[in-house]
């Protein structure tokens, strides 16, 4: 409990002397963003901005009277409790700010009685002097109260105008503020049973805060003055008050703010208690510099590190990130290990332990027929030092690979399989060809979009049925499917010559086109790889009226529909 300790020296005090002054020790700040109390330096948004702010206060001028043998013979509630309201509106402009404070007493207690009414006006204008890149934030403050108080009956008005004037300065940390005030009041002169108030006071407010998010914080503040006529065996002319208060912005530019707080010496306006609560419009960010949040720290803000918790390794890569990187080239061998821990282990089975990537050379191998024309559908493999294998696909290989010695092999459809061997050395590309010479007897050639028959398939005069001298040219083809499993489906088509009826003719190409699928599945090809359609006269390759022309046209064709897509067809 804080109570002013008043040494009577035999003079009488009654119940109803009502002393003339303002016992609120407490005067809100017009615009500090983190502090309730305490003023800080830097300048405010421009425009405008208002608070409402509500508090109560217990206690906060109680004296007890002592004889002189040191006993309490009374105990004076001269002001035993205040709820209030402050209305506080202002405007920014530039470095400078003008506020209102208007205090609204609505319900005050004392021995003299209740009250309900307005309390002294107060006139607030500050100019920031040093702030944003400086050291430190500097600023003047000044505040002048006008006896406006309509509570006669309590201690809770000036009888004239009061004023302040006051240095400010602050300054932010990362989420840490740091500010404090120290001016000079003047007040009416008062005197209060033997202490004599004067008609001036030191006055200093002392806060720190931290922000906890972008959205929430705390301050640890204090104020207190001390008055010019002020001695030591008095400290009623000596209040100091703590808070703690706490701010949080639930949307947009509202901000909601709260507090507790206490007398820590027993001088007049001390309270034994005090609670506050209140709501205000501040622009968001504009009042004070963002806080810079370095949570791990790297020397990166939080906003702009990738991973806030972990502090970056600065070992010269990608160290604007803020993460640590244990591998910087990402190969899978600590950076602790790795011989080249920017440059990533090509993995490529020599010399793979040290990290670093080996000499390589552009290798470059073509599988060609006896033309020296690449074989689209040829397909193999390559084998280098340490065994390692690579893929040979659509008759082409190109990469980066190892020096080194190498054997590659072939084959392509109807041609005969073949290798060749080829020495890779560190420097220029080399390219190498493997060439295939078409097997003997070889009618059928395979091609991106069909199998090319080099001869014709013969049936029976007017008839489906193939003749025994087309075995051999269909089991190539077969072959070709069999060493193909990718051909997901091929079409089998078959053409008449211009002789007949449209409708024979038609009849006559879907039953052939049949009958040669038919002949591949009794080979073992799978029924859904394979389907048949008759086109009759209606695709002649020569529109000509005669023997040489009906021959050509007569024929079956075979083209691939679909190739399986995992494969890597060409």
């Amino acid at each position: 409990m804080i109570w002013f300790v008043a040494n009577a020296f035999g003079q009488v005090v009654t119940a109803g002397d009502v002393p003339d002054l303002n016992a609120q020790l407490f005067r809100p700040t017009i615009d500090g963003e983190r502090t309730l109390w305490v003023d800080e330096a830097a300048r405010a948004p421009d425009g405008p901005l208002g608070r409402l702010l509500f508090s109560y206060t217990d206690s906060p001028l109680v004296y007890q009277v002592i004889d002189d043998a040191g006993q309490v013979t009374d105990t004076q509630r001269t002001l035993g409790s205040v709820t209030q309201a402050n209305l506080i509106g202002g405007w920014g402009f530039g470095r400078a700010r003008i506020g209102l404070d208007v205090p609204l007493y609505l319900f005050a207690t004392g021995d003299s009685g209740n009250a309900v009414g307005l309390g002294d006006l107060a006139l607030d204008g500050k100019v920031a002097i040093l702030d944003g890149d400086s050291p430190i934030d500097v600023a003047l403050q000044g505040r002048l109260g006008f006896p406006t108080a309509t509570v006669s009956s309590l201690p809770l008005g000036n009888p004239g105008v009061a004023w302040e004037i006051a240095a400010i300065a602050s300054k932010h940390f990362g989420p840490v503020l740091l500010a404090a005030n120290l001016g000079t009041k003047g007040t009416p002169q008062t005197e209060l049973e033997n202490v004599d108030l004067g008609n001036g006071a030191f006055t200093y407010r002392a806060g720190a805060g931290y922000d906890f998010t972008e959205g929430f914080g705390m301050a640890l503040e204090s104020a207190g003055s001390i008055n010019y006529r002020a001695t030591l065996q008095n400290d009623a002319n000596t209040p100091v008050e703590a808070m703690l208060t706490g701010w949080g912005r639930p949307a947009g530019d509202v901000v909601v703010r709260g507090g507790v707080g206490t007398g820590v010496t027993s001088g007049i306006g001390s309270p034994q208690l005090r609670v506050l609560l209140g709501v205000a419009y501040q622009p968001a960010g504009e009042v004070a510099p963002k806080p810079v949040l370095d949570t791990d720290g790297d020397g990166l803000a939080d906003d702009a590190d990738t991973c806030p918790l972990d502090p970056e390794d600065a070992d010269q890569f990608e160290d604007e990130d803020g993460c640590p990187d244990p591998d910087n080239d990402k190969d899978g061998i600590l950076d602790t290990s790795d011989a080249c821990r920017n440059e990533p282990e090509d993995k490529d089975t020599w010399q793979d332990e040290d990290g670093c990537p080996d000499p390589n050379t552009k290798l470059t191998a073509l599988v060609v027929d006896e033309e020296g024309q690449t074989i689209d559908l040829a397909r193999g493999t390559l084998v280098g030092p340490g065994d390692k294998t690579y893929t040979i696909e659509s008759g082409r290989f190109e990469s980066e690979v190892p020096p080194g010695k190498y054997t590659l092999q072939a084959k392509a459809g109807t041609y005969e399989p073949n290798e060749a061997t080829v020495e890779v050395v560190d420097g220029p590309p080399t390219t190498t060809k493997v060439v295939l010479v078409k097997k003997k007897g070889a009618k059928v050639v395979v091609t991106r979009d069909r199998i090319d028959l080099k001869d014709k398939v013969y049936f029976e005069t007017a008839s489906a049925k193939i003749k025994p001298e087309s075995f051999g040219l269909l089991d190539q083809a077969v072959q070709i499917l069999q060493d193909y499993p990718e051909i997901a489906l091929l079409r089998v088509e078959g053409h008449t010559d211009s002789r007949g009826s449209d409708t024979y003719n038609l009849k006559l190409s879907g039953d052939r086109a049949a009958s040669v699928r038919q002949y591949f599945i009794d080979k073992g090809i799978a029924a859904d790889r394979l389907t048949s359609q008759g086109f009759g006269e209606t695709k002649p390759l020569d529109p000509a009226n005669n023997e040489a022309a009906w021959t050509k046209n007569r024929r079956v064709d075979f083209f691939i529909e679909r190739w399986e897509e995992q494969s890597k067809k060409p």
